[in-house]
Formats: structure tokens, sequence, C-alpha cells
């Protein structure tokens, strides 16, 4: 029977899809810190309250994509 998995050894992602995707996230992070800081401000005393928990879910992201890319 053969082994699934032959080799332990990351492999390297898609540089035009890493491009995009880092792209798109910081645009993402802009336009909510953009859209949120008053109302942040208004309700939590903190203008940064629903970027840090966008950052949060980015983080989250990220790792989860790391581990699919690097499963498959």
């Amino acid at each position: 029977m053969r082994a699934v998995f032959t080799s332990t050894r990351l492999r390297k992602p898609d540089r035009w899809l890493a491009i995009i995707v880092f792209a798109l996230v910081v645009w993402g992070l802009v336009a909510v810190y953009s859209a949120s800081v008053a109302i942040s401000l208004e309700r939590f005393g903190t203008p940064y309250h629903y970027f840090i928990r966008q950052a949060i879910a980015l983080a989250v992201g990220l790792v989860l994509w790391w581990f699919a890319q690097a499963v498959s």
C-alpha cells in the first residue's frame, strides 16, 4: 500500500494568489476601520474595537489557510 503523504516538506503557495489575497485583506481592514471608527468609539470607547475583531478573524483565517495549504 502506498503512503498518502510522500513528502513532509511544505509546498510554496501560489505567488499571485497570495498577493491578491493580501491586497484584498488590507483593503478590507482599511474599509472596516474607516466605516466603524465613529460607532466603535461611541459604543466601546475605542476606535479600534471592530478593527481588532476583524484582525483576529484575519489571523485565524491565515492559520487555517496555511494548514489547508500544507495538507493539500
